[in-house]
């Protein structure tokens, strides 16, 4: 199986555990993946229709690499910095050719150091300073928090 096609089934796996632990009325049967330009994900949502997610790891793309494609071969180690910031502020900046509104999501699948609360201080300074064209922004940690529009 090639890498791209990894990647799309780790990102429906992903998003379906969004969509049953979250509160949004994802409709299960409606996830499907979508290629580049496009967001990862479109689904339709119980009464808002169509709905395009982009999914984006809050860890250090040598983690990702060393948890997804573990080395069969022995035991080798990793070293990184977080780029969780740099990773949403680029997301930001993208611009996606949809008419349906688009969403971030963005998950630790229990690769980052931080802890869920750091984490949701860091991306809301962020965000204070631009959204994007995300109608709304989720993190997928330990447990789903809606980043913005900010929710108590």
């Amino acid at each position: 199986m090639n890498k791209e096609k990894n990647k799309e089934r780790r990102e429906i796996t992903i998003f379906r555990e969004f969509a049953r632990k979250s509160e949004v009325g994802i409709e299960p049967a409606s996830v499907s993946s979508c290629r580049p330009p496009e967001p990862d994900i479109i689904c339709a949502v119980r009464g808002k229709g169509c709905v395009r997610f982009e999914l984006t790891e809050a860890c250090a793309p040598e983690f990702a690499q060393a948890i997804n494609n573990p080395n069969p071969e022995g035991v080798y180690s990793c070293w990184s910095s977080d780029v969780s910031e740099d990773t949403l502020r680029k997301k930001l900046s993208k611009s996606y050719p949809v008419p349906e509104p688009v969403e971030l999501l963005i998950f630790t699948d229990g690769a980052t150091a931080k802890p869920d609360s750091q984490l949701i201080r860091e991306f809301r300074e962020i965000l204070k300073e631009s959204q994007g064209q995300f109608r709304r922004v989720w993190l997928m940690g330990d447990e789903i928090h809606q980043l913005w529009p900010e929710t108590s």
